[in-house]
């Protein structure tokens, strides 16, 4: 058995954990919060940036943050923070990229996206679900 488990190649595979919804005021700024682990193997090697876009395509940057190594096997959790300046009202969403300049060698890089939302002036906004019959 020791065998067989020194000869399973050891590997790095970051992913985010959908990060939770903010509300704030139109205009105002919005704090986007995402938990980063890392499911692999072994330990990451170096820092990594982490990125806030405002569409699907990953072109247009809200923030960068660069968050330290992380531990293999979930052993720990990251939380990368960057702030939303100048929020229009409605609902916005947003999508976080890890390791979003692509140091770190993964054994899987499908699973560094995740989107969250903001809601901008909730309180005069109003959103109703429809119901169709």
């Amino acid at each position: 058995f020791r065998q067989e488990v020194a000869n399973v190649p050891l590997y790095v595979n970051l992913a985010p954990e959908s990060p939770a919804h903010t509300a704030t005021n139109s205009n105002g700024d919005a704090t986007l919060s995402v938990r980063i682990y890392n499911n692999g193997s072994t330990t990451t090697d170096k820092p990594f940036e982490v990125s806030f876009y405002r569409d699907a395509f990953l072109t247009d940057l809200i923030g960068s943050v660069t968050v330290p190594p992380v531990a293999g096997c979930v052993r720990e959790q990251l939380t990368a923070t960057v702030v939303w300046e100048d929020v229009p009202a409605g609902l916005h969403n947003y999508w976080v990229a890890i390791d979003s300049f692509n140091k770190i060698p993964e054994s899987n890089e499908v699973d560094n996206v995740t989107t969250g939302a903001v809601l901008a002036d909730p309180v005069s906004t109003m959103y109703l679900p429809i119901s169709l019959r």
